[in-house]
């Protein structure tokens, strides 16, 4: 699964105007890639490098593990600590 963000910057500086942080929303996909796969660095429209340009080039399991769960485990079962945070988003 992955987790998305909202598309408009424009609401997102309106958000900011009023001292609120970003929401983050809860909609997901079914994502079957390995942890260990890598998010290619220069232009791309993945949702954790828009958010943050660092996780460029990690693999899925370190942007998890380094800025939240944005690729949660869905194999051989999901991770129950991951899930544990969607109360958090």
């Amino acid at each position: 699964f992955h987790r998305t963000v909202p598309m408009s910057r424009a609401f997102l500086r309106e958000h900011a105007k009023h001292g609120k942080s970003p929401p983050i929303y809860r909609r997901y996909s079914v994502r079957y890639a390995p942890g260990n796969a890598e998010i290619p660095t220069g232009y791309g429209m993945e949702w954790s490098v828009l958010w943050n340009e660092d996780n460029a080039g990690r693999t899925l399991d370190q942007v998890t593990a380094l800025d939240g769960p944005w690729y949660f485990q869905a194999w051989p079962e999901p991770s129950v600590s991951e899930m544990k945070q969607l109360k958090d988003l």
